[in-house]
């Protein structure tokens, strides 16, 4: 199978934390296998529920499309960023997947959680969940988790979520200038203080605040000194957040401003490759910090510029064909020797039953019991 690239800097000290004893690392399986993970000796096949509708350019199976021929507002949803983005980067760097609507029997599938919900067999299936920001799924073969405090487990991996794609860098010709602090996000997850008049107080602190809500945007920090991300979320659903926000904007030189979040603190270091804020008082310590002191803000530019290494897209590919052909290839042929189809008939059949439930207490949970009844009744 031919193999993508090493990752540049992947050895770097100054990029990659300690080894987990805890939990598995993508990461760490690259350094292993020394950037060349070998053939899975199996097919993957990705698997899209909403394939004939949402992709019918893909729906054959001799199709052939580009990634840079998506348009960026038709990769917001979960399933087209962990699942057919990631299909069409594997296979355009030559590795041995395909795509399909519904789960292969006897081969490694890859998934959401709502996929497995809606496959009649899937207890004939290997299934590797891409978990991202939901309720955690309990019964399939190995789980993908984007966030630390989800990656506890024997058949779990920490991988990173993809980069922003087509990602426009801040102009460096701006320098260390402090003009302009920007959200890139849906506008409902911003924190409350910033966004309910949130403009204005920055404002007052000299800054003009730029809010991108629209997917279309959210690739662009070329005229952004800052970028600020304060979620207005609960804490269960803050611990399934993967830490993009801040690997974007070390990718794009341009340092962030983000809340206490616990994929934040892992991979980056607060007070040095970006500044942890809660609120605007917060917000205007740290910008009269930078302002007194630009190499503050070269510094936090620079170490950024050298941990993004490890979270770009060819890192990521990286991760991707490193889990899928070592950790899960071993899983598999262990599920081939001794698997139960009785047993996983029944606990399919558990887990159909109870995942609405499961993921109903989840949402909310994670949105909150007033913003909950809010949505399904109105503003009273």
């Amino acid at each position: 199978m031919k193999q993508p690239h090493a990752p540049a800097g992947s050895t770097s000290p100054i990029a990659l934390p300690p080894r987990e004893t805890r939990f598995l690392r993508a990461l760490d399986l690259i350094e292993d296998i020394g950037g060349s993970p070998g053939a899975t000796g199996s097919t993957i096949f990705f698997v899209a529920t909403e394939l004939r509708r949402r992709w019918p350019e893909l729906s054959r199976s001799d199709s052939r499309m580009e990634l840079s021929e998506v348009p960026i507002s038709r990769l917001n949803l979960i399933e087209n960023t962990w699942i057919v983005s990631t299909y069409l980067r594997m296979r355009n760097a030559g590795l041995d997947v395909r795509i399909a609507d519904t789960l292969e029997p006897g081969y490694i599938n890859v998934c959401t959680s709502e996929a497995l919900l809606r496959s009649p067999r899937s207890h004939e299936a290997f299934i590797v969940v891409a978990q991202g920001d939901r309720a955690m799924t309990w019964w399939a073969d190995f789980l993908l988790v984007q966030s630390p405090a989800m990656a506890t487990g024997r058949n779990t991996c920490l991988i990173d979520h993809w980069p922003q794609p087509n990602l426009v860098p801040r102009d460096p010709g701006r320098g260390a200038t402090i003009e302009r602090v920007g959200y890139v996000g849906y506008l409902e997850q911003l924190g409350e203080v910033f966004k309910k008049g949130g403009g204005g107080k920055m404002e007052d602190l000299g800054v003009e605040f730029v809010l991108r809500e629209t997917p279309a945007t959210w690739h662009d920090y070329s005229d952004l000194d800052l970028c600020l991300a304060i979620r207005d979320v609960s804490s269960c659903w803050i611990r399934t957040k993967p830490a993009t926000k801040l690997t974007n904007a070390w990718l794009a030189g341009c340092p962030a401003l983000l809340g206490p979040e616990p994929a934040y603190r892992y991979w980056g270091e607060p007070g040095v490759d970006y500044f942890e804020v809660a609120t605007i008082s917060d917000v205007a310590r740290v910008l009269s910090t930078l302002r007194a002191d630009a190499d503050i803000y070269r510094r936090a530019v620079e170490i950024g510029r050298q941990k993004a290494s490890l979270h770009n897209e060819n890192s990521v590919l990286h991760q991707w064909a490193a889990v899928l052909g070592t950790t899960i290839q071993e899983r598999f042929e262990e599920w081939r020797r001794t698997g139960n189809a009785t047993a996983r008939r029944f606990r399919c059949g558990v887990h159909r039953v109870t995942a609405p439930l499961v993921r109903k207490i989840f949402s909310v949970r994670a949105r909150g019991v007033g913003r909950t009844i809010t949505k399904m009744f109105g503003k009273t």
